[in-house]
């Protein structure tokens, strides 16, 4: 049944069919009708209902103007097309129908929004977003690998309004089919980026498998944060520290190029972004008992790597430590206060020495896993 807004409507309608189209010849009259309807998929004018003329957005006049090039219509044809729909919005909004006129000609060539553009295929998106999605891809197929702002990134769409997760992971959807790879990447690190926060983007072309989210591959990831952070905590992160970092990502099993690739990377970015350890918590605690005495184990291998375990350092294992339940005195037990810097010998030499080593756990966890 109808509502009385649509019963008014449909009379304003045809106050447009019989007094405003009346002043046109028969023909446009007739190829403005067919354009209206065809718009809005309708038989007769009078069919058109207010939710319809009232849903229609700038963002959806301009995907439509830009639809019909891509269809192969002339731009005079599609000119024609939404002229007809702009006189049409103009009538009702001089009757107070509608607030907006999506198909005003100064509207309609330049606004939209990457919200809407991310549910089409890029092929539909307009030249002109294509163009500049286009200089981005050439930018990073030149330079292989490119530290960006991810304000800067931005730029390179049109504006983006609604930055939930769900449309971010749209958007890392959309970095793919353009073969880009992004650092950190939200699905698996479950990071999304300040503004003004620099990020890694590169090639995707010379990678055939993709990185697929897994239980080694979030392993690894977490290790490899954790390991960071400890090298991090004295404030400086020497040669050898980043080299056993990286060598660790070689050795990983059950991962392909791309993922070891991406974990390169992401190493790159931990090492250039102040620490936080607020995002650790729950990947921690969920961890059963032997990748936890993995982790602690790496945690003081990643903390010698430069001969010198430093109080920062010591003070961060304990924290780690006690989010994973584990008991702090267990690490002291295996830190050799030879190693530790002067000022700070907290350790026991009562080192137990059928201790299996931090190469024997990492062996057993990664056979484990694998």
């Amino acid at each position: 049944m109808e509502n009385n807004k649509d019963i008014k409507l449909k009379i304003l309608l045809n106050a447009f069919n019989n007094e405003f189209l009346a002043t046109r010849s028969n023909t446009t009259k007739k190829a403005y009708i067919k354009y209206i309807n065809d718009f809005f998929q309708t038989e007769n004018l009078e069919d058109i209902t207010l939710s319809q003329v009232s849903s229609v957005s700038l963002s959806d006049a301009q995907i439509y103007h830009d639809n019909l090039l891509k269809k192969g219509f002339q731009e005079v044809s599609v000119n024609h097309r939404t002229i007809a729909l702009s006189y049409f919005y103009d009538f009702l909004l001089e009757k107070n129908v509608t607030n907006m006129n999506p198909f005003s000609k100064s509207q309609v060539l330049k606004n939209y929004t990457l919200d809407s553009l991310l549910k089409l295929q890029i092929s539909m998106w307009p030249d002109h977003s294509i163009n500049k999605i286009q200089e981005l891809k050439k930018l990073v197929i030149n330079e292989e690998e490119v530290k960006i702002g991810f304000w800067s990134l931005l730029r390179y769409f049109p504006d983006w309004k609604n930055k939930s997760k769900k449309k971010y992971v749209l958007f890392l959807d959309l970095l793919d089919n353009l073969n880009i790879g992004l650092e950190p990447d939200f699905r698996f690190t479950g990071i999304i980026p300040g503004v003004s926060d620099d990020v890694i983007l590169f090639s995707l072309d010379n990678y055939e498998e993709k990185a697929a989210y897994s239980p080694a591959y979030a392993f690894a990831s977490l290790n490899l944060k954790l390991g960071a952070m400890v090298s991090k905590a004295d404030g400086i992160v020497v040669e050898k520290e980043i080299i056993l970092l990286k060598n660790q990502i070689k050795r990983w099993p059950g991962l392909n190029a791309l993922e070891k690739k991406r974990l390169e990377l992401y190493l790159d970015w931990i090492l250039s972004m102040p620490m936080d350890n607020k995002s650790i918590n729950k990947g921690v605690r969920l961890l059963n008992i032997d990748e936890k005495n993995v982790i602690a184990d790496w945690l003081i291998k990643v903390s010698l790597a430069d001969g010198i375990i430093r109080p920062e350092e010591i003070k961060l294992m304990e924290k780690l430590y006690s989010i994973m339940n584990l008991d702090t005195k267990e690490l002291l037990q295996n830190i050799d206060e030879d190693n530790v810097e002067p000022i700070t010998k907290k350790t026991n030499k009562n080192i137990e020495k059928n201790n299996p080593t931090a190469v024997e756990l990492l062996d057993f966890l990664l056979d484990y896993i694998g």
